[in-house]
């Protein structure tokens, strides 16, 4: 029997909503839609001047906001409702549906209203205030919020339930990029959980840790929060820079009284990652030059405060970043990020500190960043944060594989992936840390903008079909220190090290 699923639409069908429904036929479901007349959206001149400026300017993508004609869509088995009550007019036996799906902005009443009439279970996607998505994006960037929850929800037998989670970023000064990217990932949701995927019990928040996250800027205008943007990326250039300290106790909180060592003013230093090998500290990162803007890997040689280097190791026709270096079986290895190269590649070393040859991909046709791998509990896990589709944030859906074997094994990926969905700790920031038999992940919070703070989360559980992780703190960076942004940090052997952004005047 065919697994039939009802979808309410407006009759303004948007892209998101269009690209939703094919991924949800994906899934081996038959579409019934009930088609609702047309939103009336609200008209705002500034609203529409700051997406054609923004488009224009910074060619952001206007993808998943346009509307979809007729003779876009593929033809689907339809019936024309005026209001969503409507539905249990219709002479349908909705026994036979496995479920009801709102793409359209339906009120909960109504929804409870239906789900006590017929047996299908309802979902729907909202945000926590509901009504339409975009618009509720709109208002929290201008509230200055930096990041916004989109929940799935079930609706069965008057009862309201929250199954599936996502926490996105709202990036200061990019509204279109910000609600193109979040509808992206909305396009996806209903599929993903379909498919089995549920995320609601893998972070734990509690009330005094979770408002640590709550982090705000003052209202933005549209237009002026955007010509401030445009002003900012024009008048500074944006520099990483190392932080370091020598320590038996590293802990991020820390971070903002760590000595600094400046790159060259062409450059910029990101994604320290710190080896002890013969009784010497060694740290490998990132250098770009802002001529060519493509990242090679280098590293330093630290000892007692005096630096030697810095010396290029690695440069391909892409763009590299993110060196994390393990020890597997006594010999060296290296896992730079290879997004642009669609593969996680590993590479070993046959000389320290100079010569790394490619060994192999570990995982093929893949958009990742910044993975990290540990062996847990006699199973190899990696960690790795990819981009689901071309316009959709790279900074929030963390996804791990497992193997029995990190070189010769194939890598599985959990079934749960992304196992989490969020803005404010989904991207990696460093290795994964045993501190007191505590499993340490450290985050990127990336609300407002890339890599704003550094999340501390502990791993609770992991295993082949279950993951969860419990959030512990969130560091800011202080800008009365020229500090503006931290993305990385990692510790090995007596030396803690990080990265701040600062910002410097071009004129």
């Amino acid at each position: 029997m065919e697994k039939l699923v009802g979808i309410f639409v407006n009759k303004n069908l948007l892209r998101w909503q269009a690209e939703s429904m094919l991924a949800i036929e994906k899934e081996s479901y038959k579409i019934i839609l009930f088609v609702l007349p047309a939103v009336k959206k609200k008209s705002d001149k500034w609203l529409d001047k700051l997406f054609f400026l923004e488009q224009k300017i910074l060619k952001s993508p206007n993808k998943y906001l346009a509307i979809v004609l007729d003779n876009d869509e593929p033809k689907r088995e339809t019936y024309s409702l005026q209001k969503a009550n409507d539905v249990l007019l219709l002479p349908l036996n909705f026994k036979n549906f496995e479920y009801l799906i709102s793409l359209a902005s339906i009120e909960d009443e109504i929804l409870i209203n239906i789900s006590t009439e017929l047996p299908p279970t309802i979902l729907q996607l909202a945000t926590s205030i509901g009504g339409e998505i975009e618009e509720n994006i709109v208002q929290s960037y201008k509230n200055g919020e930096t990041v916004i929850d989109i929940d799935l929800h079930q609706f069965e037998a008057g009862i309201k339930t929250k199954i599936y989670t996502t926490c996105n970023s709202i990036e200061a000064g990019l509204l279109l990029r910000t609600v193109n990217s979040i509808l992206a990932k909305c396009s996806l949701l209903i599929q993903r959980f379909l498919n089995g995927g549920s995320n609601i019990n893998n972070l734990i928040l509690d009330k005094r840790t979770s408002s640590t996250l709550n982090y705000k800027t003052k209202k933005r205008n549209l237009l002026s929060s955007f010509f401030y943007h445009l002003f900012d990326k024009v008048y500074y250039k944006r520099q990483w820079i190392l932080l370091y300290q020598f320590t038996d106790n590293p802990e991020i909180s820390g971070i903002n009284s760590y000595s600094t060592i400046l790159p060259p003013k062409g450059k910029f230093w990101a994604d320290f990652f710190p080896i002890f090998y013969k009784n010497e500290h060694y740290i490998f990162f990132e250098e770009l030059e802002y001529k060519n803007h493509k990242g090679y890997l280098s590293y330093l040689k630290l000892k007692d405060g005096v630096v030697e280097g810095p010396y290029k190791v690695i440069e391909e026709k892409h763009h590299l970043s993110f060196p994390n270096i393990i020890e597997l079986n006594g010999e060296l290895y290296m896992i730079p990020e290879t997004i642009a190269a669609k593969s996680i590649q590993l590479w070993k070393c046959e000389n320290f500190p100079d010569k790394w040859v490619f060994e192999k991909n570990l995982i093929e046709n893949i958009s990742a960043v910044d993975t990290v791998i540990e062996k847990i509990d006699n199973k190899w896990w990696l960690f790795c944060t990819e981009k689901p589709l071309p316009n959709a944030s790279g900074h929030e859906e963390l996804c791990i594989y497992f193997s029995d074997n990190p070189i010769t094994g194939s890598w599985k990926p959990h079934p749960k992936n992304p196992v989490l969905s969020d803005a404010r700790m989904g991207r990696n920031a460093g290795k994964i840390e045993n501190i007191n038999n505590k499993l340490i992940r450290y985050g990127q919070f990336s609300g407002d903008t890339y890599g704003r703070a550094l999340t501390k989360s502990e791993i609770i559980l992991i295993s082949e079909t279950e993951y969860k992780e419990e959030f512990k703190e969130v560091i800011f960076p202080d800008v009365k220190k020229g500090f503006h942004n931290f993305h990385t940090f990692n510790y090995t052997k007596g030396l803690a090290v990080s990265d701040a952004l600062r910002r410097i005047r071009r004129f």
